[in-house]
């Protein structure tokens, strides 16, 4: 449990962090912002990436020890209301494979909306399910796909259908 709670912790903070440094004065790149890294999903139906025209973006990829985790933000507009956030979590993780996520699993997806921080994960509830296929992996970044059914930390009976996701992470 108190990985899973460490997890999200860092979720948040990096959310808040991208959140509060970004500037939508590059074109929408964010600041601090790396243009290799980047995750892209389908969010309810819903098109999310940290590429978003108009808006600001940021994208994370930290390797240390076991964790690899690649974060991305996104701002339609300055308010903290239109912030989102996925976030991928891989414990142990060293080839390309496919990998389950769900509240048994120590990889993780997340996905937090809104300025009350709405989060929609794969380790806390029952029938959070998905999997993360990482095609490409080295010192110096990791690459692949995703798709899980998240459900809401707070109240287990909504969920968020993430499809067509993509990410890079450049470390």
């Amino acid at each position: 449990m108190k990985k899973i709670r460490m997890t999200f912790a860092a979720v948040l903070a990096t959310a808040s962090f991208i959140a509060t440094s970004c500037s939508s004065d590059d074109g929408g790149s964010g600041g601090g912002s790396n243009l290799d890294t980047y995750i892209s999903a389908k969010v309810d139906g819903q098109t999310f990436t940290t590429f978003s025209a108009g808006g600001v973006a940021a994208s994370t990829a930290i390797r240390s020890a076991d964790l690899i985790q690649v974060t991305a933000t996104s701002m339609v507009s300055a308010t903290a209301t239109d912030t989102k956030t996925l976030a991928i979590s891989l414990f142990g993780v060293t080839a390309p494979g496919t990998y389950q996520v769900g509240p048994n699993s120590d990889n993780s997806i997340s996905y937090v909306e809104g300025a009350s921080f709405s989060a929609f994960s794969t380790n806390v509830c029952a029938g959070a399910t998905g999997t993360i296929t990482v095609t490409t992996i080295n010192d110096t970044k990791i690459e692949g796909t995703f798709s899980f059914t998240g459900k809401n930390d707070d109240n287990c009976s909504q969920q968020r259908v993430v499809t067509e996701g993509q990410f890079r992470g450049t470390f």
